[in-house]
């Protein structure tokens, strides 16, 4: 199937949300150091080697990386060391992996490799409300799904603090003469959060956003690739769908409405829960 208007609303959610949140709120750690200092290269993170898959993986301590270059400040990985001093990028056959934190590549170069990057405080995912009950259960328990943790990731475990949005509902409004219609939905945003801190800042910088445009983008200017890399380097929102797309047309927020739940000790650490609610607005003519 080609992608429908909720592939291309999700994507701009998606994209828009996380620039506003690494960006605009300053939610990121420039990592430049190792509790290791006899590691790796001098002030350089140290990258950990994970066993199993066809490639040689490298996993870093955090799972989800900074891509986008118009978050000011933030330092944005384009290949990293290995342990003989020597630079490896792309025409390396390095693939990174920004939504894992991850760098793999064809060759094994040695037992770590090490480099500097911009990490997220709050990491950003598609999710439906199966998976966010499912979340939900694992974080009332002890399950290593969803977990904060400062060794290499392995597998595809979710990484807290996080946000999970997912499309909740939607509707078609008739809204002027012609067959134009008024589309609404409603995005949900269940929101993970290891302080209250962080809770309170990521509630009110999405209680904020009301009233705002999203540009609207088709799902395929999503700039991250199947294997977590970049199509093109480099990449900003600000050039790649601020200046492209505008927001003439975009996609409206009428309403925010935040929610907090509540805080849930596990065996581990104490998680703060909270939601969101994106109602959303697009005029459009959906048969056309």
């Amino acid at each position: 199937m080609i992608p429908q208007y909720s592939h291309n609303l999700m994507t701009s959610t998606y994209l828009w949300l996380d620039h506003q949140i690494c960006g605009t709120g300053q939610a990121y750690v420039n990592v430049t150091g190792h509790n290791n200092s006899d590691q790796g290269r001098a002030g350089l993170l140290y990258l950990q080697p994970v066993t199993g898959g066809r490639n040689n993986i490298y996993s870093s301590a955090y799972k989800g990386w900074i891509y986008d270059s118009c978050v000011g400040g933030a330092t944005i990985p384009t290949g990293f060391y290995n342990s003989s001093g020597q630079f490896l990028t792309r025409a390396s056959g390095l693939v990174i992996d920004f939504n894992n934190g991850q760098v793999s590549t064809p060759q094994n170069w040695g037992p770590a490799l090490s480099g500097v990057y911009a990490r997220k405080e709050i990491n950003l995912y598609y999710s439906s409300n199966e998976e966010i009950s499912y979340v939900l259960e694992q974080v009332y328990g002890a399950n290593k799904n969803v977990a904060y943790t400062f060794t290499g990731f392995q597998g595809k475990a979710l990484a807290a603090p996080l946000i999970m949005l997912t499309n909740t509902r939607g509707e078609n409004k008739p809204w002027a003469l012609g067959g134009t219609d008024d589309s609404k939905n409603t995005v949900g945003a269940f929101i993970i959060t290891n302080s209250n801190y962080l809770q309170d800042g990521v509630n009110s910088l999405l209680q904020d956003m009301a009233h705002s445009t999203i540009p609207y983008v088709p799902a395929s200017a999503a700039p991250i690739t199947a294997s977590g890399d970049l199509k093109s380097s480099p990449w900003s929102y600000c050039t790649d769908i601020s200046s492209a797309y505008g927001c003439n047309g975009g996609l409206y927020v009428q309403n925010v409405y935040m929610h907090k739940v509540s805080d849930k000790v596990n065996r581990s650490t104490t998680f703060y829960l909270a939601a969101c609610d994106l109602d959303l607005s697009k005029p459009r003519m959906p048969n056309s």
